[in-house]
């Protein structure tokens, strides 16, 4: 069985030099407020997951689910099945095809109506390679603005909830590559991190993380 499990809160060694050097996501944690669990499904090959990215966890030492979020990057009406999204990072999780997403709700329990992305793509008009031209099976329902944060979702039903409940942040670097089976999660639920350097996070599951503070890095 082979697991990868990388240093804490940093891109380091064979790393440092693929993604140009560390890029910590917290500037705190709490060591005893920490567990862990396997990442299921397990991501492709080539797929960076960066320390500070949302997770869930069923239970300690069980599965840990990836939780991703973007903010639209431009406003859409509530019939567009064209989006744009923006990374906070070069290093936030990207969307992929397959994935199924909605607007953030207003508590973790809430449901809404959720699509699956068909089409994914760079923006060439963006320099920074940070925005991304995506495209849904079907609307979402709402309209879309810059402040607007979209995240994973269970399916694209008029049913669909966040993808999994949120218990904390990844504390370190995961890179999948070739012959990884098992990839371990540290979970992290009591710590500062750099709101600047991580995913959107709203407030609905900042609602239910108390002892995680997000504060600008400047």
């Amino acid at each position: 069985m082979n697991i990868d499990f990388l240093s804490m809160g940093n891109t380091y060694g064979s790393l440092s030099k693929k993604f140009g050097g560390s890029f910590p996501a917290w500037r705190s944690t709490n060591p005893s407020a920490t567990s862990g669990g396997t990442l299921s499904p397990l991501p492709a090959v080539g797929t960076f997951i960066p320390s500070g990215t949302m997770v869930s966890l069923d239970h300690t030492g069980g599965t840990c689910k990836i939780i991703k979020s973007w903010y639209a990057a431009a406003v859409a009406t509530n019939v567009a099945t064209s989006i744009k999204v923006k990374l906070a990072s070069i290093y936030t999780v990207k969307p992929v095809v397959g994935d199924f997403i909605m607007v953030a709700p207003s508590t973790v329990a809430t449901t809404g109506q959720g699509a699956e992305i068909t089409a994914v793509a760079v923006d060439s008009k963006d320099e920074s390679g940070l925005t991304y031209d995506v495209t849904l099976a079907a609307t979402l329902g709402t309209a879309l603005t810059t402040s607007t944060i979209l995240i994973s979702a269970t399916n694209a039903t008029a049913a669909a909830a966040i993808l999994a409940k949120p218990y904390g942040f990844s504390g370190r670097d995961i890179n999948i590559t070739e012959g990884i089976t098992n990839a371990a999660v540290e979970v992290v639920f009591d710590g500062v991190l750099f709101s600047d350097r991580v995913q959107p996070v709203p407030d609905c599951v900042k609602s239910i993380l108390p002892k995680i503070t997000l504060e600008n890095e400047y």
